[in-house]
């Protein structure tokens, strides 16, 4: 998920963010990030920062050159500060993709569905319409 949050994200405390913030979510695996030894963890996270950053450029301009801050977090830091089972940054850390729940025709879309944040809320929702309410006879 590639976003830029400067479009509707307000900082209470130094109002609106500066232009050209990029926010790049990729999924992650927290048991094998949680089994690495520190060395290899801290460098593990630049290598992710460098491939998810890589990927992203294929789909917008390339601000490599621009960054002058980077932030890398995986599920082991989510557990260290949040004590999210299994790092899950929101909900459940076993996600519905298909939103589908016991309950006959009631599926689930927002931020469980995969994605995170507000931008996930968004695409969940479209995606959950889309497969099960747009459906062709």
């Amino acid at each position: 998920m590639i976003c830029s949050p400067n479009n509707y994200i307000y900082d209470t405390d130094e109002g609106e963010l500066a232009d050209g913030v990029i926010r790049i979510t990729t999924l992650a695996n927290h048991d094998r990030w949680c089994a690495l030894p520190e060395n290899k963890y801290r460098a593990a996270k630049e290598e992710q920062y460098e491939a998810s950053v890589a990927s992203s450029v294929r789909f917008m301009p390339d601000f490599r050159r621009y960054v002058i801050d980077t932030d890398v977090f995986t599920p082991k830091t989510i557990r260290r500060f949040t004590w999210h089972d299994n790092g899950a940054v929101y909900g459940a850390p076993e996600k519905q993709l298909d939103g589908s729940t016991h309950l006959k025709n009631v599926f689930l879309c927002g931020t469980d569905q995969g994605f995170v944040g507000i931008v996930g809320a968004i695409v969940s929702g479209i995606s959950m319409a889309n497969r099960h309410c747009l459906v062709a006879e």
